[in-house]
């Protein structure tokens, strides 16, 4: 992570921009069960990568801006250029390396980690001035669906040595599509805004705007 040291005025509005994404970084879910119900719905792994693309971009843009709101600091979704108005304006943009959704059905029937999905960011915050922007702090972010016992480990030690399939069959094709929260690339998402504020707090904190 990068950090300016200098002084800046304490921003009157925080400008959070849709982090950039290509579609072919996503890496989809290609379970039987998933792919099962692209073709009942019509759609084709190219189309499943834009939605996930865009749908991760907008919850990590709407999630931060309720985080950095509840740090005390006045956020907003933006698009375009900032407003040349001389009001004191940090910009948040960033870049998604990759959007991984894992395996439903490995996290559901494994669990422990098989199968996570991640997501991770690239993020840059500028001061905006008239004569342009610049930036004043960089750094990475990654989240990914949290480490929880599957089947085969809820089943018991009997079960959890037998086959993926064995384990497969018992949670059923319905329990797998209609997976516990917190373990797809949308929580992913909520994850990565909540590491950004985190470490933004950390800046904000620096610069004298909010409490340690």
């Amino acid at each position: 992570m990068m950090q300016y040291t200098g002084a800046l005025p304490r921003p009157q509005r925080i400008l959070v921009y849709r982090f950039a994404s290509n579609p072919n970084e996503v890496q989809l879910d290609n379970s039987p069960t998933v792919m099962a119900s692209w073709r009942a719905a019509g759609t084709t792994a190219s189309s499943e990568q834009q939605q996930v693309a865009t749908s991760v971009a907008d919850a990590v843009a709407d999630n931060l801006v309720a985080e950095i709101q509840a740090l005390g600091m006045p956020a907003q979704r933006a698009a375009g250029p900032p407003p040349e108005d001389g009001i004191p304006t940090l910009a948040i943009t960033g870049q998604f390396m990759a959007i991984d959704e894992g395996s439903r059905a490995l996290r559901m029937t494994i669990g422990l980690g098989a199968g996570q999905s991640s997501v991770i960011s690239n993020v840059q915050v500028f001061n905006v001035f008239p004569a342009g922007r610049r930036m004043v702090d960089a750094f990475e972010v990654t989240a990914q669906s949290g480490r929880k016992p599957g089947a085969a480990e809820t089943m018991g030690a009997g079960a959890a040595a037998g086959t993926l399939a064995t384990a497969a069959a018992v949670t059923g094709a319905s329990t797998i599509a209609s997976e516990a929260f917190g373990a797809n690339v949308d929580d992913d998402a909520k994850r990565t805004a909540k590491k950004i504020a985190s470490m933004l707090s950390d800046f904000f904190a620096q610069q004298g705007w909010t409490g340690p």
